[in-house]
């Protein structure tokens, strides 16, 4: 029932979002006045948990709904959203309050939504080098800005023990250069990448800074992540002033 009815819905928000917008009304207000209060109405695009038999979970950060906003047609909505960032599907799901007062759970439309902000940090929609397009965590620091592309996989999908595998992250930090095809990009996703990523006679002050940062690529929480990319960024626009 969920993938029957999902399309229709799916159509209507793609085809009516833009007049839906033009209103200036919450966002709220608007999904109750497009689908009402009948939850059969809101199936298609209602959450539900599809990998309730899946070990742990597939979201960034954690399970839990975190105050946030959403950018759809390069409108923001920020009042009484809730987020959270469905690393597997690479959708935001979102839990919102009606205009009656009942909590609802939504899986947005990606193709809507360009940026969205949880708890303060924020994600836009892009194209980076030969990537696909998706949703990467933006940090800016000084002049440069490093763009963070985090997916996950699922271990034994199909099996009767499927469980969530660590969450990968890739980097991706703006030189501030322009070649060819436009901007130079310094990426990395491990600790060799990310030493290989710059110049050979520079390469022995970011592998101190690991050290101090006693920082590892598959286990550092999002904080020390930030930290580490902090770090860099100041190292690098350091480096380069030299």
């Amino acid at each position: 029932m969920y993938i029957r009815q999902r399309f229709p819905l799916l159509f209507y928000l793609l085809i009516c979002w833009p007049a839906i917008l033009a209103g200036q009304q919450t966002f709220p207000l608007l999904v109750d006045r497009a689908f009402g209060s009948n939850q059969v109405l809101v199936n298609g695009i209602q959450f539900s948990n599809q990998y309730i038999r899946a070990e742990g979970d597939p979201y960034w950060r954690d399970y839990l709904h975190r105050e946030g906003a959403v950018c759809i047609n390069d409108q923001w909505f920020s009042r009484q959203i809730w987020l959270r960032y469905n690393l597997y599907s690479s959708r935001v799901e979102m839990e919102y309050i009606s205009p009656e007062g009942d909590r609802n759970q939504l899986i947005t439309v990606p193709e809507q939504m360009s940026a969205f902000i949880i708890d303060g940090t924020e994600f836009r929609k892009m194209q980076i080098g030969e990537e696909e397009p998706g949703y990467f965590q933006v940090h800016s620091s000084g002049s440069s800005t490093c763009y963070v592309k985090w997916s996950m996989e699922m271990r034994g999908e199909g099996s009767s023990d499927p469980s969530f595998a660590p969450a990968r992250r890739a980097y991706w930090l703006d030189s501030g250069e322009l070649g060819p095809e436009g901007v130079q990009w310094i990426t990395f996703h491990d600790r060799k990448s990310y030493l290989e990523a710059f110049p050979s006679e520079r390469q022995k002050h970011f592998k101190r800074l690991l050290k101090q940062q006693k920082f590892s690529f598959k286990q550092a929480t999002i904080p020390e992540m930030e930290q580490m990319i902090e770090a860099t960024i100041h190292l690098y626009e350091e480096e380069a002033g030299q």
